[in-house]
């Protein structure tokens, strides 16, 4: 994404133009003595940040229901001309108030009086999950930075991105970490925002095994194999004709008959779909290509070779 800042203050005070991750992330659930990460690629296209006060990053503590902040901690961010991926900013906190339920994850760049700004910045996914190291979607070489758990975050939540909703294919590309326990490398769902009917890809972090399925229906589980530390997998998944359908590295097309009412379902959802970390998304994914129909057997085949 990007946005362009241009004008000059004249409120008569310092203006806090702030900016959130969209989706669940704008409030994580948090309790006292919990360490969230957030995180957000930030590049300045153009222009210069404003000069009188920094920008920063602020992680701040709310009770159940909102309300007002009950602790907060910030970081100064200078977002430069370099490339987008090396302008990772992040900042950690502990969580100290003893009734807290929730933290946020904010932007904010101060704009004082009479200041005038034109600048442009360029946005990648935002994140914040319940870790104390940085990671994201797209990571660095293997285990450079740690990974622990990820939270999941909405690519979108429009169902009209998808023409039929029983009817379309997801193909990513990744290569495990090889961090060690709680790996659950390209989990996603395409679900209801509860989360109560969904298709859903995961991985069980003992076995290695790679699972494809429904939620709240009946029927259709395939299998997709196992996989190994350091391994490139291209691997397809979709549904079509009452069927969900799955390829690996060129493996034969698995298929297996399902039931479900895929009204509401309206979002893609990458990471963990609960607060314990289960299903979580760990490891390199370098590319993710959303099919609005399922491709053939042959064609899904080919795609994952």
């Amino acid at each position: 994404m990007t946005l362009r800042l241009a004008g000059t203050n004249t409120s008569g005070s310092v203006t806090y133009p702030y900016f959130q991750p969209e989706g669940n992330n704008t409030q994580a659930a948090c309790v006292q003595g919990a360490t969230h990460t957030g995180q957000w690629p930030i590049r300045l296209h153009a222009g210069a940040m404003p000069a009188t006060y920094p920008s920063f990053f602020r992680l701040a503590e709310y009770a159940a229901g909102g309300g007002s902040i009950l602790a907060a901690s910030d970081k100064n961010v200078s977002p430069t001309s370099a490339s987008l991926s090396a302008q990772i900013h992040f900042h950690t906190r502990t969580a100290t108030a003893a009734t807290c339920a929730a933290m946020t994850f904010t932007l904010i760049i101060p704009i004082a009086v009479g200041e005038e700004v034109d600048m442009t910045l360029m946005f990648g996914p935002p994140q914040q999950a319940p870790e104390s190291a940085p990671s994201s979607i797209i990571l660095p070489p293997v285990a450079t930075p740690g990974v622990t758990i990820r939270t999941g975050d909405t690519v979108f939540s429009n169902a009209s991105l998808i023409a039929d909703l029983n009817n379309w294919a997801i193909l990513t590309e990744f290569v495990l970490t090889g961090a060690a326990g709680n790996e659950y490398p390209s989990s996603f769902s395409m679900s209801t925002p509860d989360n109560a009917r969904r298709f859903t890809a995961n991985t069980n972090a003992n076995s290695r095994n790679r699972g494809f399925s429904q939620i709240g229906g009946t029927g259709g589980t395939i299998s997709l194999g196992t996989y190994a530390d350091g391994v490139p997998r291209k691997e397809i998944i979709g549904v079509t004709g009452g069927t969900v359908r799955g390829s690996f590295n060129g493996s034969a097309v698995v298929s297996a008959a399902y039931t479900l009412d895929t009204s509401g379902i309206s979002r893609l959802f990458l990471g963990s779909i609960t607060d314990s970390g289960g299903n979580s998304l760990n490891g390199i994914i370098r590319r993710q290509t959303l099919f609005r129909a399922c491709p053939s057997d042959a064609a899904m085949q080919a795609l994952s070779t």
